[in-house]
């Protein structure tokens, strides 16, 4: 459902969910099926807690500007990994690298 046309713009919303739940994004990319995010933790709240404002947020402003043809919704659950500082430019290469 992220199509080409709205890719960067949701994208943009997302990077902004984070920020409002206290987190750097260093980067969000994925193929059209999924979404990849690097972001700096906020030590203050879960992963689960992000997660679920940010996919909260940004499906509420997709719907409200009928983005997509239908209801978009992200799917239930996600996969969270934890990279090591001396990693994180290697992994921001690799998500940035995804088509």
């Amino acid at each position: 459902m992220i199509t080409p046309e709205i890719k960067d713009r949701i994208y943009k919303y997302i990077f902004q969910e984070f920020i409002s739940c206290g987190c750097i994004a260093k980067i969000i990319n994925g193929p059209a099926n999924e979404v990849h995010c690097l972001f700096l933790l906020n030590p203050k709240k879960s992963t689960d807690e992000i997660v679920k404002m940010v996919k909260g947020a940004t499906s509420h402003r997709i719907n409200q500007e009928d983005l997509t043809p239908g209801k978009f919704a992200w799917q239930k659950g996600y996969n969270a990994v934890s990279v090591c500082e001396s990693q994180l430019e290697k992994m921001i290469g690799k998500i940035n690298n995804m088509k």
